[in-house]
C-alpha cells in the first residue's frame, strides 16, 4: 500500500508532540533547550506546510504568510527557528535576537537543597518569557487560525 502525500497536519502534529515534550519536562537542561528550539522550528514551519499543501484551498494558503507577520507570538517562533538555524539573523523581527537561555532561578521552597535551580527564559527585546508561555501562545495562535478557516475544529494545545 502506497503512503499518502504528506499534508500540513503532519507538521502540525509534530509541533504538538514537541509541545507536549517540553510541557512534560521536569527540569531545565540541554535537552529542554534543544526541545524548545525543535518546537519553535516546527511551529514556524507549519506556515510553510500550510502554504504548500494543495489540499488546502488557495484562498487560505494565501492568508498564512500575512497571519504570521501580524502575530507577535508566531514571529517569536520565526526568530527562534531562524536564529537556531543561522546563528545570526540578518532580518530579525524584533530589536534583539530571541534565544532560549538557561538561567539560575532562586528556589525558596522550604525543602530546597540548593538555593538556585536551573530555569529557562526567552528574552525578546526587553521582555522575558518562560518557554512554556511562548510555546502555549504559539500553539494557540495556530489553533485559532485553523479553526477560523475550517481546517480543524480542535482547539488542542
Amino acid at each position: 500500500m502506497a503512503d499518502s502525500a504528506p499534508g500540513w497536519r503532519e507538521q502540525y502534529d509534530r509541533m504538538l508532540r514537541w509541545h507536549a515534550r517540553i510541557r512534560e519536562a521536569t527540569h531545565v537542561d540541554d535537552q529542554f533547550v534543544d526541545g524548545s528550539y525543535a518546537l519553535f522550528t516546527c511551529c514556524f514551519h507549519v506556515k510553510d506546510w500550510l502554504k504548500a499543501d494543495v489540499a488546502v484551498p488557495q484562498e487560505i494558503r494565501d492568508l498564512v504568510e500575512e497571519y504570521v507577520k501580524r502575530n507577535s507570538w508566531l514571529r517569536f517562533s520565526a526568530d527562534l527557528a531562524n536564529g537556531s538555524k543561522h546563528m545570526i539573523l540578518d532580518r530579525p523581527r524584533f530589536d534583539k535576537p530571541a534565544r532560549v537561555e538557561k538561567i539560575g532561578v532562586l528556589d525558596l521552597s522550604p525543602l530546597a537543597i540548593m538555593p538556585v535551580k536551573p530555569g529557562a527564559v526567552i528574552q525578546i527585546g526587553t521582555a522575558s518569557y518562560h518557554p512554556h508561555q511562548v510555546a502555549d501562545r504559539c500553539v494557540a495562535q495556530w489553533n485559532t487560525f485553523l479553526v477560523e478557516h475550517g481546517l480543524t475544529t480542535e482547539t488542542t494545545g
